[in-house]
Protein backbone atom coordinates (compact mmCIF):
# COMPACT_ATOMS: atom_id res chain seq x y z
CA UNK A 1 0.00 0.00 0.00
CA UNK A 2 2.92 2.50 0.88
CA UNK A 3 4.54 1.80 -2.66
CA UNK A 4 1.15 2.45 -4.37
CA UNK A 5 0.89 5.61 -2.59
CA UNK A 6 4.50 6.51 -3.11
CA UNK A 7 3.88 6.07 -6.85
CA UNK A 8 0.67 8.21 -7.05
CA UNK A 9 2.41 10.69 -5.04
CA UNK A 10 5.43 11.01 -7.16
CA UNK A 11 3.24 11.04 -9.90
CA UNK A 12 1.02 13.67 -9.32
CA UNK A 13 4.03 15.79 -7.93
CA UNK A 14 5.64 15.23 -11.67
CA UNK A 15 2.63 16.23 -13.27
CA UNK A 16 2.24 19.13 -11.34
CA UNK A 17 5.64 19.95 -12.26
CA UNK A 18 4.89 19.71 -15.94
CA UNK A 19 1.65 21.58 -15.63
CA UNK A 20 3.81 24.73 -14.09
CA UNK A 21 6.64 24.47 -16.58
CA UNK A 22 5.18 23.71 -20.38
CA UNK A 23 7.09 24.58 -23.25
CA UNK A 24 4.92 26.59 -25.60
CA UNK A 25 3.20 24.56 -28.63
CA UNK A 26 3.25 25.97 -30.82
CA UNK A 27 6.68 28.03 -29.56
CA UNK A 28 6.33 32.21 -28.83
CA UNK A 29 8.20 34.45 -30.16
CA UNK A 30 10.50 37.03 -28.66
CA UNK A 31 10.11 40.44 -29.70
CA UNK A 32 12.95 41.64 -31.62
CA UNK A 33 12.61 45.26 -30.58
CA UNK A 34 12.74 44.22 -26.88
CA UNK A 35 16.36 45.68 -26.00
CA UNK A 36 18.79 45.36 -23.23
CA UNK A 37 19.13 48.27 -20.85
CA UNK A 38 22.17 48.71 -18.56
CA UNK A 39 22.71 44.74 -18.28
CA UNK A 40 20.11 44.13 -15.17
CA UNK A 41 17.99 41.65 -17.98
CA UNK A 42 14.87 42.94 -19.17
CA UNK A 43 11.09 42.40 -19.40
CA UNK A 44 8.68 43.58 -22.61
CA UNK A 45 6.18 45.09 -22.45
CA UNK A 46 6.88 46.45 -19.13
CA UNK A 47 2.93 46.70 -19.28
CA UNK A 48 0.52 44.38 -20.51
CA UNK A 49 -2.34 44.89 -22.43
CA UNK A 50 -5.65 44.79 -20.83
CA UNK A 51 -7.76 41.69 -20.72
CA UNK A 52 -11.48 41.69 -20.72
CA UNK A 53 -13.70 38.95 -18.96
CA UNK A 54 -14.82 36.48 -21.85
CA UNK A 55 -12.34 37.62 -24.68
CA UNK A 56 -9.42 35.23 -25.06
CA UNK A 57 -6.01 36.83 -24.17
CA UNK A 58 -2.78 35.92 -25.93
CA UNK A 59 0.21 38.10 -24.79
CA UNK A 60 3.90 37.16 -25.07
CA UNK A 61 6.69 38.40 -22.91
CA UNK A 62 9.98 38.77 -23.99
CA UNK A 63 12.56 37.99 -21.41
CA UNK A 64 16.43 39.01 -22.04
CA UNK A 65 17.99 37.18 -18.46
CA UNK A 66 20.54 39.24 -16.92
CA UNK A 67 24.35 39.02 -17.22
CA UNK A 68 24.93 38.85 -13.67
CA UNK A 69 22.27 38.16 -9.94
CA UNK A 70 23.44 39.55 -6.74
CA UNK A 71 22.48 37.07 -3.83
CA UNK A 72 23.14 37.55 -0.29
CA UNK A 73 25.71 40.19 -0.84
CA UNK A 74 27.76 38.47 -3.53
CA UNK A 75 27.32 39.03 -7.56
CA UNK A 76 27.13 35.82 -9.72
CA UNK A 77 27.92 35.77 -13.06
CA UNK A 78 25.08 34.25 -14.89
CA UNK A 79 25.10 31.21 -17.29
CA UNK A 80 21.69 30.40 -17.43
CA UNK A 81 17.80 31.39 -15.68
CA UNK A 82 15.02 28.82 -15.74
CA UNK A 83 11.45 30.39 -15.56
CA UNK A 84 10.28 28.33 -12.73
CA UNK A 85 6.67 29.22 -12.12
CA UNK A 86 4.09 32.31 -12.38
CA UNK A 87 2.00 32.85 -10.03
CA UNK A 88 -1.10 35.39 -9.84
CA UNK A 89 -2.78 34.95 -13.26
CA UNK A 90 -5.90 35.50 -13.56
CA UNK A 91 -8.79 32.42 -13.25
CA UNK A 92 -8.59 31.49 -16.72
CA UNK A 93 -5.06 32.55 -18.25
CA UNK A 94 -2.12 29.74 -17.85
CA UNK A 95 1.69 30.25 -18.65
CA UNK A 96 4.31 28.48 -20.73
CA UNK A 97 7.77 29.28 -22.05
CA UNK A 98 9.78 29.06 -24.92
CA UNK A 99 12.78 26.62 -23.57
CA UNK A 100 13.07 25.25 -20.18
CA UNK A 101 16.35 27.31 -19.70
CA UNK A 102 17.07 30.76 -21.09
CA UNK A 103 20.55 30.94 -21.56
CA UNK A 104 23.18 33.81 -21.10
CA UNK A 105 25.06 34.53 -24.14
CA UNK A 106 26.83 37.93 -25.37
CA UNK A 107 25.58 39.54 -27.65
CA UNK A 108 22.59 38.12 -25.94
CA UNK A 109 19.43 36.20 -26.70
CA UNK A 110 15.84 36.77 -26.31
CA UNK A 111 13.20 33.96 -24.94
CA UNK A 112 9.51 34.31 -23.99
CA UNK A 113 6.83 33.42 -22.24
CA UNK A 114 3.30 33.37 -23.19
CA UNK A 115 0.21 34.26 -21.00
CA UNK A 116 -2.80 33.04 -22.57
CA UNK A 117 -7.10 31.99 -22.05
CA UNK A 118 -10.18 33.49 -21.42
CA UNK A 119 -10.45 35.14 -18.17
CA UNK A 120 -13.39 34.97 -15.90
CA UNK A 121 -12.60 37.43 -13.09
CA UNK A 122 -12.49 40.96 -13.13
CA UNK A 123 -9.73 43.11 -11.20
CA UNK A 124 -5.69 43.36 -10.79
CA UNK A 125 -3.18 40.53 -11.04
CA UNK A 126 0.10 41.26 -9.84
CA UNK A 127 2.25 38.50 -11.42
CA UNK A 128 4.79 36.67 -9.24
CA UNK A 129 7.88 35.02 -11.35
CA UNK A 130 10.09 32.69 -9.94
CA UNK A 131 13.36 32.14 -11.42
CA UNK A 132 16.44 29.93 -10.76
CA UNK A 133 19.78 31.48 -11.92
CA UNK A 134 22.54 28.98 -12.66
CA UNK A 135 26.44 30.07 -12.50
CA UNK A 136 29.33 28.46 -13.96
CA UNK A 137 31.35 26.92 -11.62
CA UNK A 138 34.98 25.83 -13.49
CA UNK A 139 32.13 24.05 -15.95
CA UNK A 140 29.79 23.16 -13.65
CA UNK A 141 26.08 24.41 -13.64
CA UNK A 142 25.57 25.70 -9.74
CA UNK A 143 21.38 26.15 -8.72
CA UNK A 144 21.35 29.80 -6.67
CA UNK A 145 18.19 29.87 -4.79
CA UNK A 146 15.34 30.84 -6.52
CA UNK A 147 14.43 34.53 -6.71
CA UNK A 148 11.14 35.98 -6.51
CA UNK A 149 9.99 39.16 -8.81
CA UNK A 150 6.98 40.41 -7.46
CA UNK A 151 6.74 43.68 -8.94
CA UNK A 152 7.21 43.52 -12.77
CA UNK A 153 3.90 42.44 -14.29
CA UNK A 154 0.13 43.36 -13.72
CA UNK A 155 -2.34 41.86 -15.61
CA UNK A 156 -5.98 43.91 -15.57
CA UNK A 157 -9.35 42.44 -16.39
CA UNK A 158 -12.11 44.45 -16.61
CA UNK A 159 -15.65 43.92 -17.66
CA UNK A 160 -16.42 42.35 -20.64
CA UNK A 161 -17.16 45.02 -23.09
CA UNK A 162 -20.84 46.75 -23.87
CA UNK A 163 -22.88 45.65 -26.76
CA UNK A 164 -24.26 47.99 -28.16
CA UNK A 165 -27.67 46.77 -30.24
CA UNK A 166 -31.46 47.95 -30.91
CA UNK A 167 -34.18 46.92 -32.93
CA UNK A 168 -36.88 49.08 -34.29
CA UNK A 169 -40.98 47.82 -34.70
CA UNK A 170 -40.66 48.68 -38.30
CA UNK A 171 -38.01 48.48 -41.27
CA UNK A 172 -39.39 49.76 -44.02
CA UNK A 173 -42.15 52.32 -43.42
CA UNK A 174 -44.19 55.40 -45.65
CA UNK A 175 -43.74 59.13 -44.79
CA UNK A 176 -45.58 60.16 -41.48
CA UNK A 177 -45.31 56.84 -39.72
CA UNK A 178 -44.20 56.62 -36.31
CA UNK A 179 -40.97 54.61 -35.71
CA UNK A 180 -40.24 52.83 -32.30
CA UNK A 181 -36.57 51.84 -31.43
CA UNK A 182 -36.00 49.57 -28.68
CA UNK A 183 -32.98 49.51 -26.92
CA UNK A 184 -31.24 45.96 -26.84
CA UNK A 185 -27.73 46.60 -25.26
CA UNK A 186 -25.96 44.45 -23.39
CA UNK A 187 -23.77 44.95 -20.53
Amino acid sequence: MKKITLIFVSTAFLFAMQLNAQICDPPCTPDVSCEEIENPGQICPEVLPVAHVCEYYDETVTVIPPATFYIGGTDYDIAKISLDNVEGLPEGIDWCKSEEFFTVTDPYTRYCAQLKGTPTTVGEYQLTLTITPYYDFFGTEIALPAQTDDTSLMVIVLPAAPGADFSANVTTTTTGTEVMFYDESSN
